[in-house]
């Protein structure tokens, strides 16, 4: 994929040296992609072993390690409840949940900010878009019928300056303040990414979760096809670049739209049912947040594809 870089003279960059990476969160989902990117790429890293709990620990491995840029790929969505899997969000309604909430959502990558600012260290976070939901001023209304780039830069998406609106959920009420405390950090480049699309069949992949539902609230929105962001990223922490990103690809798409692009290019047998939100929110532990983000900032310096083309080439190599 092509990057065009505009100007990054209006970004703030933290001045560094050829960069010397220590990535927390490596063995996650996120954190594998990203880490065989790296790897396709000849890039050098990494991978912490220490538990974020021991900051005494956490401190002498960066002192130690003469690195140059941090990588947060942690954070906590799911897990295991009684002995059954919850690959939702509602995991962490459960009793216990609050704690690891905080723990990996909140004290861990606030913990790397604070350490890195007092060592003098680039550190690059992977955040969430899930923080904002369609309210008056940013409504529903000129992006619904998304067609091509005509809404790539609607007015009434939510920007990087914005602060979060969504309280409905324990995770996005922890992810929402954590990001509120990235903005205070002048060496932090904070990426927000909203429900992440990726080619293969996996349980945190957002096309393998709704075709795994036995109905969908179907409404348009700003998501993440992952590997069409790790070359802009790798650049971003390559020049040192801080500050705040709203990382989805342009415009919105439905859940039906993506499982019509499912029914056509994956499985032609596929079949769905649709429920309205709030029979929705009937059935589960905890509101979802529903938005657009403005992509202006990130598409004035990358060449991004458009939400519907990435799903598109997304699932003309999906792997079931």
């Amino acid at each position: 994929m092509a990057l065009y870089i505009y100007t990054l003279n209006a970004l703030k960059h933290y001045p560094c040296q050829v960069m010397k990476l220590l990535i927390y969160g490596a063995n996650g989902w996120i954190g594998k992609q990203f880490t065989n990117y790296l790897d396709q790429q000849h890039t050098s890293y990494v991978k912490s072993q220490q538990r974020m709990d021991d900051i005494a620990a956490v401190r002498e491995e960066l002192n130690s390690g003469g690195y140059t840029h941090i990588l947060s790929l942690i954070g906590r969505t799911t897990g295991v409840y009684q002995g059954n899997p919850i690959n939702t969000i509602d995991y962490l309604e459960k009793p216990g949940g609050l704690t690891l909430n905080v723990r990996d959502n909140l004290f861990a990558p606030i913990s790397l900010a604070l350490l890195c600012k007092e060592l003098g260290i680039h550190f690059t976070y992977f955040g969430t878009g899930c923080i904002f939901n369609y309210d008056r001023e940013h409504t529903l209304g000129s992006i619904f019928n998304y067609s091509d780039r005509e809404h790539v830069f609607s007015p009434n998406g939510w920007t990087e300056e914005d602060q979060p609106n969504f309280f409905g959920s324990s995770y996005s009420i922890v992810k929402g303040y954590t990001d509120r405390l990235m903005h205070m950090f002048e060496n932090v480049l904070n990426l927000r990414i909203r429900m992440p699309i990726t080619k293969e069949n996996h349980p945190r992949n957002f096309i393998t979760k709704i075709t795994k539902y036995e109905k969908i609230c179907s409404i348009p929105n700003s998501m993440t096809v992952l590997h069409t962001f790790f070359p802009a990223i790798l650049d971003m922490m390559n020049k040192g670049v801080s500050g705040t990103f709203n990382c989805t690809n342009p415009g919105v798409i439905s859940h039906n739209q993506i499982l019509e692009l499912y029914k056509e290019l994956v499985d032609p047998q596929f079949t769905w049912s649709n429920f309205t939100i709030q029979e929705q929110d009937k059935i589960l532990a905890s509101k979802r947040s529903n938005n657009f983000l403005d992509t202006t900032k990130l598409t004035q310096l990358y060449n991004i594809p458009d939400i519907h083309t990435a799903v598109r080439e997304t699932l003309l190599t999906y792997h079931v």
